[in-house]
């Protein structure tokens, strides 16, 4: 199970112009591994996820247990082809939220595109990577986590942030858990949803799943995720954990809400960028 401890910081130190290292004193118990390194091969690369986003499958072929929620970092050094377009830039481990459930038999690492992101560039738009090939991560990491012990809970994601909020609805339907989990994801068109074949296929009745579009009208709902929404989808906020997940400004909002209507604090998750 997964701590959070607090350390007195004993000494910063310089390693490089733009690179610190923080000393921490040990002031109780912790015991960890270090971050392990695993090597497995892909089964797959699954069909496009959307226009810009793609799944690699990789298969379990060896011991990797991680709980829902985590992600692994990908040295992109281990490309050849990629490190050749690279020569001479800096460059550092990419970070990607794991897509699969632990209750699997596969690893999924979703990528989306990012226009100055050279590493998902290439995996999207030159598919260079393919069956049978292998990929080394360094992992799991993470507070991002669902046990269960955790109770009921609701999942609030925009675009990509929905990777790690499915492998948490993966895992309460296969564990068939009791816990009830609600999601409310917000994409701009349908076009963008994430999954979509994947979340509409989650047979388990306490599963429910509400999206929501921004840009384009529908059969749906439609409008960015608000207070009102929220009630809608959610009912009673209270005894409940919260998992929120996109981009920074999104997550904020979103967090205030939740606040306002007497949410706890130490019941809400949060997993931004930008």
């Amino acid at each position: 199970m997964i701590k959070e401890l607090t350390f007195p910081i004993e000494e910063v130190i310089q390693e490089t112009e733009d690179t610190v290292t923080l000393r921490l004193k040990k002031t109780q118990q912790f015991d960890y591994f270090p971050g392990q390194f695993i090597t497995i091969d892909i089964r797959q690369f699954k069909e496009q996820e959307t226009e810009d986003t793609v799944t690699l499958r990789l298969k379990k072929t060896q011991q990797f247990d991680y709980f829902p929620g985590q992600f692994i970092t990908i040295d992109i050094r281990q490309f050849k082809e990629l490190e050749n377009i690279e020569r001479g830039k800096k460059v550092g481990p990419r970070a990607y939220s794991i897509g699969s459930s632990p209750t699997r038999d596969h690893v999924d690492i979703t990528v989306k595109k990012e226009d100055k992101g050279r590493f998902s560039v290439w995996i999207v738009e030159e598919k260079p990577l393919k069956k049978g090939d292998f990929v080394t991560f360094k992992g799991p990491w993470g507070h991002f986590i669902y046990e269960e012990n955790y109770g009921d809970v609701v999942l609030i994601g925009a675009g990509s942030g929905i990777v790690p909020l499915k492998t948490i609805l993966e895992y309460i339907a296969d564990k068939k858990l009791k816990a009830s989990a609600t999601l409310l994801y917000s994409n701009k068109t349908q076009k963008d949803i994430i999954y979509k074949k994947e979340l509409d296929s989650i047979n388990s009745s306490n599963v429910k799943i509400h999206y929501t579009l921004t840009q384009e009208q529908w059969n749906g709902r439609t409008g960015r995720i608000n207070e009102q929404m929220i009630k809608e989808c959610v009912g009673d906020l209270q005894n409940k954990r919260y998992y929120l997940c996109g981009p920074m400004i999104f997550a904020k909002e979103i967090k205030e809400i939740l606040i306002k209507k007497n949410v706890k604090q130490e019941l809400i998750k949060v997993e931004a960028w930008g």
